[in-house]
């Protein structure tokens, strides 16, 4: 497997706006909608020079922007619902298992900031003769 990225997925009953605002500087909205009382938002780091090189350390850049966060914003986080960090990984076209593993830091940092952790493989891009698939 080879590591994507991390997103962080959050939802709330209540507008996201103070939230998405505080974390602008250094995150991507990848999706963001309001419908009917229900606020979601779907973020990636967007961090210079580079994305995070691992998923201990985008999980670590999460938490370093949470910590940060105003009062207004923390307490906007306090009362999500959902608060999902979604490890990113593309599946090699290989019949040999993978393991990733994360460090007991970014564990309770995901505990910390009261975190669920989802992990999505992304099947292979190519097939064994090396062309990309449609």
């Amino acid at each position: 497997m080879s590591f994507l990225n991390v997103d962080l997925e959050i939802a709330s009953s209540e507008s996201l706006v103070v939230l998405l605002d505080a974390l602008a500087p250094s995150v991507l909205i990848l999706f963001h909608q309001a419908e009917q009382g229900h606020h979601q938002a779907t973020l990636e780091l967007d961090l210079e020079p580079c994305d995070p090189p691992d998923a201990d350390a985008g999980i670590a850049s999460f938490c370093v922007l949470i910590d940060a966060l105003p009062p207004p914003a923390r307490a906007c986080w306090n009362r999500l619902t959902l608060r999902t960090f979604d490890i990113g990984y593309d599946a090699l076209p290989t019949p040999q298992p993978t393991q990733f593993t994360l460090s007991p830091l970014t564990l309770q940092n995901l505990a910390r900031v009261n975190g669920n952790l989802t992990v999505t493989v992304y099947p292979p891009t190519s097939n064994p003769d090396g062309d990309k698939q449609p």
